[in-house]
């Protein structure tokens, strides 16, 4: 069993607190000292998630959650995100609550990569959804999925 992990200094300038776990697992706490920079105001969640899909997804990542909520009484937006690994098969689920400020934000993150049998969320969800799906015959796929 390994003993819990100090905190320790972290190599990224932006990160106050980078803690591994030794199975790929890594929480970090960063501090940014400049206005944040998210793509829509906090007062409009719509707008905001809508925004954050957008944006996720021209990176190649998908948005699988986001809320505001409060952190101590602050306005915080919390984001779940799913990317693929990039060593490999799978997927890599980062959690993040950023606490934004009018000069700076704080981010805590928790990174987090899919271990053992991978795709079998899927495969569930796959398998209820699928005898409720009705298929237009007039449907055309695109040519890169067809």
């Amino acid at each position: 069993m390994n003993p819990t992990p100090k905190l320790a200094p972290a190599g990224n300038p932006g990160a106050v607190r980078n803690v591994p776990s030794g199975n790929g697992i890594v929480l970090s706490l960063h501090y940014f000292d400049i206005p944040p920079d998210l793509p829509a105001p906090l007062e409009s969640v719509p707008q905001l998630q809508a925004a954050l899909a957008r944006h996720t997804a021209a990176a190649g990542v998908g948005l699988v959650d986001c809320a505001v909520e409060p952190v101590d009484g602050v306005p915080a937006v919390r984001q779940l995100v799913k990317l693929r690994h990039p060593r490999g098969h799978g997927q890599v689920f980062i959690a993040s609550c950023t606490v934004p400020r009018a000069t700076c934000s704080t981010v805590l993150k928790l990174q987090a990569p899919e271990r053992g049998m991978t795709g079998f969320r899927e495969a569930i969800i796959m398998q209820r959804l699928l005898p409720t799906v009705r298929l237009d015959p007039r449907f055309k796929a695109e040519p890169a999925f067809a």
